[in-house]
């Protein structure tokens, strides 16, 4: 292969690159948007989970517990990513959650650590880190729910096998900032301050909702849906981070191949013109060579 066909096949891996940076950046874009409209939805069915919860509270006298056993082992459910090219977003992701465990393992406590995502399980790992489980991250927006079962129904297996207390939730979201902060959301067991907050909410019309299922267990059904939809949040926010993330990371890559291809083309060129210049050298050395044997041939 000549100097000028390796410039042109550069230049041909360069264009290919570039399409599959273009299709990345749309499938972010689009992603973005879905999630983002699946969060706006799903703040419609919370406002309904918190009403029922308020009316309950108000018409039953109920003493949930909110304070984990003495000794209880903690629980960590933290949200990555299963694709790189989305620049630190997993380093993002995980770099809270190390503080914490680091802390509870100077304090004796015992954790679990349920990731989903098998890039920040790579960096948990790589950080001596024992990851419980592992699922992957929802493809769609469809998917997100049977995520969120299985992590309800893991919550449900350590509650049962491991006397799990407190549940943390770390995930990124996006901020006017950036494109991916770190949250850290205590999911279990629910704050007295946010059910005091709910018991004296005032309510919005004239009179309470009748129930004719017991209180408690009306209470723990809708403090399950309230679990699913915070978590539900917390998948669709991440994802959405997640996209945002290496849209970013797409659109700086793009530029980084404009600025490549178009030094590429200016190489290309000065080749080219090189090899004219090369060409025309032979046609006029040639020449000279020829005049100067006619010459020759005259004379004698």
């Amino acid at each position: 292969m000549t100097a000028a066909e390796a410039l042109l096949r550069r230049q041909e891996v360069g264009g290919d690159i570039k399409s599959v940076v273009r299709v990345m950046k749309s499938l972010s874009a689009v992603s973005i948007k879905q999630y983002d409209t699946a969060v706006k939805t799903l703040e419609e069915y919370h406002f309904s989970v918190r009403l029922g919860l308020q009316a309950v509270l108000q018409q039953a006298a109920l003493t949930p517990r909110v304070e984990p056993f003495p000794g209880a082992a903690e629980a960590y459910i933290v949200f990555g990513s299963d694709r790189g090219l989305c620049g630190r977003f997993n380093e993002t992701a995980v770099k809270r959650v190390a503080v914490r465990l680091s802390d509870a393992e100077k304090n004796g406590r015992k954790t679990f650590v349920l990731v989903i995502g098998a890039r920040a399980a790579a960096y948990l790992e790589a950080s001596n880190t024992l990851c419980s489980n592992v699922l992957p991250v929802p493809g769609a927006v469809k998917a997100v729910s049977e995520t969120v079962e299985s992590i309800l129904m893991w919550i449900d297996e350590k509650h049962e096998q491991d006397k799990i207390g407190n549940v943390v939730v770390f995930n990124n979201s996006r901020t006017l900032e950036s494109l991916a902060v770190a949250q850290e959301q205590q999911l279990l067991p629910v704050t007295e301050q946010w059910l005091s907050q709910l018991k004296e909410e005032s309510w919005p019309s004239r009179g309470l909702p009748a129930f004719s299922v017991a209180a408690d267990k009306l209470f723990s059904i809708l403090i399950r849906e309230h679990l699913f939809i915070s978590l539900f949040r917390a998948t669709a926010e991440s994802i959405a981070s997640e996209h945002a993330s290496r849209l970013s990371a797409m659109q700086r890559a793009e530029r980084h191949i404009d600025e490549y291809l178009e030094a590429l083309g200016a190489e290309i060129r000065e080749d080219r013109q090189n090899s004219i210049t090369q060409e025309l050298l032979d046609i006029v050395a040639s020449y000279n060579v020829l005049l100067e044997r006619d010459d020759s041939e005259a004379e004698i």
